[in-house]
Formats: structure tokens, sequence, C-alpha cells
């Protein structure tokens, strides 16, 4: 019984992929993943230690879930999506929250949700690190000086 459900499952998403491929609709559910995110950060680990790393996306340990923004609880425990560009910084940062301070200079408190806490950064020899938030201190985006 468990298998028949599974299959039933698996065939609707596959039919709903090649719906979106056939069509040329962008799934509604992500945003637009080929404009990957285009910033440097600061990151200062919980041991007083600094290192500089280019972002690669968010996820969850298993996945990279986004490249584009951060989904986390806010007022209310209702859900926000906050886009990358919009992030100056990320401080506060305890082991299920943080406060993200935006372009405009607004902070608001997001609290960690699973599938959006471990950040995909690219490391020296080109490939991918996996670093949970609850394990830094600090994150400063660098922006170009244009």
């Amino acid at each position: 019984m468990k298998n028949n459900a599974l299959r039933v499952h698996l065939l609707g998403l596959v039919v709903v992929s090649i719906t979106f491929l056939a069509t040329g609709i962008r799934n509604p559910l992500r945003a637009d993943e080929n404009k990957p995110i285009a910033f440097t950060a600061r990151i200062k680990m919980a041991n007083g230690s600094t290192r500089t790393a280019y972002l690669q996306g968010v996820g969850c340990s298993a996945a990279i879930c986004s490249r584009v923004f951060i989904q986390g609880k806010v007022d209310n425990n209702s859900t926000a999506t906050i886009r990358f560009d919009s992030i100056s910084a990320i401080e506060e940062i305890t082991e299920n929250a943080a406060v993200f301070v935006m372009n405009d200079g607004t902070r608001r408190h997001v609290t960690f949700i699973p599938d959006f806490r471990v950040l995909y950064i690219a490391n020296p020899n080109g490939g991918t690190e996996k670093l949970d938030l609850r394990t830094i201190k600090t994150l400063q985006v660098l922006r170009d000086a244009r």
C-alpha cells in the first residue's frame, strides 16, 4: 500500500515537472534561481576568528534550498521570505534566531526554520562548504564600491 502511494506521489511530481519544462513556466515556489547571489560576506565565527567567503546559497544540511532568499519566522510566527540582496548584516545570532539588518537600516528579528539555516559557501579549492548559521556570531555583507 505504501509503495503504491509513493508511486502516485512520484508520478505526480514528474508530471508537474514535465509540465513546467514543456510550457516554459517557472516553478512558482522558487525565486529566480538563474540570478545567483552576487556578494561576499565577512563572517565572524563564535571563537572570534573572522573569514571572508562567497555565499552560494542557503538550505538544510542536505541541499541548497535557495540561491536568492532565506525564509524564517517573523512577527506572530508568520513565514517571511527575505531576499539576500536586501540584507546588510546578520547579527545577534543565537541557537534559534538572529537579527537581520536590512539595507535601509531596519532590523528584523527572524527565527530560523530547518530548511534555511545552513549557509553554502565556496571554499578556496573550488568546492562548497556548509556552515550552520548557529555556529557564527555575525555576518556582514560586503558590497562592491561602485
